[in-house]
């Protein structure tokens, strides 16, 4: 039974995984309206060392 308990397991997070990977390649990158401006801005969280880069 253990082992069927850590396959299910693995599956869940694999079909999580990949549930994941669809949701994101339906965004697509769109200019900002004519005018505006768009600034992309990129962060890093270290939980453990309490900083953000």
């Amino acid at each position: 039974m253990r082992l069927w308990d850590e396959w299910k397991v693995v599956q869940a997070v694999s079909n999580s995984s990949r549930n994941n990977e669809q949701q994101q390649n339906l965004a697509h990158w769109q200019p900002p309206s004519q005018g505006k401006y768009k600034c992309n801005v990129d962060a890093g969280f270290h939980n453990d060392a309490g900083k953000t880069s």
